[in-house]
C-alpha cells in the first residue's frame, strides 16, 4: 500500500487534475481507515471529473456507512449521477434509495418504484464491479423489515451485473 500511495502522490504532483489518481488515493485511504481523507479524495476526483462513476459510488457508501445519510443522499441525487453509464447511474440510484431510507425521507416509495421500474425496462449490461455488502447490512439494521428486503431483492436482481 505504501508503495501505492507514492505511485499515487507522484501522478498528482505531475498532474493534480488527474481523477484517478484522486479515487486511488481513497481506496488507499479506505484500507487504512481514514475516513476523512477517504471521502475528500472522492470529492477531489469529482471536483476533477463529475462524472466519474466509481468515485460517486464510493464516496456515497462511504458516507452512509459512516451514518452521513444526509450528505449520501445529496451525493446520489448530483445531477451527472443520471449521466454515468448505466450499471453506475442505477447502482447510484440503488444507493440514493437507501440513503432515502436512511434519512426517513419520504420518497423512499417514488424511488424503489423509479428503480423497479428502470430495472424492468432496461436492465443494465455491462458489468460493473461494486460490493454491496456494507449497504446490505446497514440496509438490515436501520430500515425496516419491508425496505431492507425490497432493498436486498434489488441487489440480488443487479447480482450478474455487479459481480466482482
Amino acid at each position: 500500500l505504501e508503495q501505492a500511495a507514492l505511485y499515487c502522490d507522484r501522478a498528482l504532483k505531475l498532474d493534480p487534475q488527474f481523477a484517478d489518481a484522486h479515487y486511488l488515493q481513497g481506496l488507499l485511504h479506505l484500507s487504512a481507515g481514514r475516513l476523512s481523507e477517504e471521502i475528500a479524495a472522492y470529492t477531489n476526483a469529482l471536483t476533477i471529473n463529475p462524472y466519474h462513476g466509481p468515485a460517486r459510488l464510493n464516496l456515497i457508501e462511504s458516507l452512509l456507512a459512516n451514518h452521513a445519510f444526509e450528505r449520501g443522499l445529496h451525493a446520489a441525487d448530483d445531477p451527472t449521477s443520471a449521466n454515468l453509464p448505466d450499471g453506475e447511474a442505477l447502482i447510484c440510484r440503488i444507493l440514493g434509495l437507501l440513503a432515502a431510507g436512511l434519512c426517513l425521507d419520504k420518497s423512499w416509495d417514488a424511488r424503489l418504484q423509479a428503480v423497479q421500474d428502470s430495472l424492468r425496462a432496461t436492465p443494465p449490461s455491462t458489468g460493473v464491479e461494486f460490493d454491496f455488502s456494507e449497504s446490505l447490512q446497514l440496509a438490515e439494521g436501520q430500515l425496516s423489515a419491508e425496505q431492507s428486503a425490497a432493498f436486498a431483492a434489488l441487489v440480488a436482481a443487479l447480482a450478474p451485473v455487479t459481480a466482482q
